[in-house]
């Protein structure tokens, strides 16, 4: 079976799955539950992601990213945003996986450019997590340390 790649278009959207735990979620005064920057941790490739657009023509929903992944969220970025972080030179492609079999596998795409020295990499992490919002988050209570 041949994979087509397709080009990222500015207006999509780009769904990342985060774990849940607090070691990838944590609690923030101002918002409450929001995603940390070690969900923005890349791979040697980048940091995978499912664009929106191809799950639609697959007939696909955003959710259905989670099908076999009990335990985990759902955060979502615009792609336009991702590529206009400031002093980040990131972009988003698709990457489709080809030796899985998730329905989603050919909405797989990457964030690339997360630098790999420390300081330029959580630079990067903290403004991506900074623009992800939740679209399956956790309704979990505030930590024992927020009602402080």
């Amino acid at each position: 079976m041949s994979v087509v790649v397709v080009e990222v278009v500015d207006d999509d959207r780009a769904h990342r799955r985060v774990p849940g735990d607090r070691n990838h979620i944590t609690w923030d005064h101002n918002v409450g539950w929001r995603v940390s920057s070690a969900a923005f941790e890349d791979d040697l490739d980048g940091v995978s992601i499912y664009l929106e657009k191809i799950l639609e023509v697959l007939g696909l929903q955003p959710t259905d990213v989670l099908i076999d992944h009990a335990g985990f969220f759902l955060a979502d970025l615009g792609v336009v945003e991702v590529r206009s972080l400031d002093q980040c030179d990131l972009d988003v492609c698709h990457h489709p996986e080809q030796d899985g079999d998730h329905p989603c596998d050919p909405a797989h795409g990457l964030i690339l450019g997360v630098p790999t020295g420390k300081k330029g990499n959580l630079r990067a992490r903290r403004k991506l997590a900074a623009l992800a919002r939740w679209i399956v988050g956790p309704d979990w209570p505030p930590p024992p340390e927020a009602t402080v």
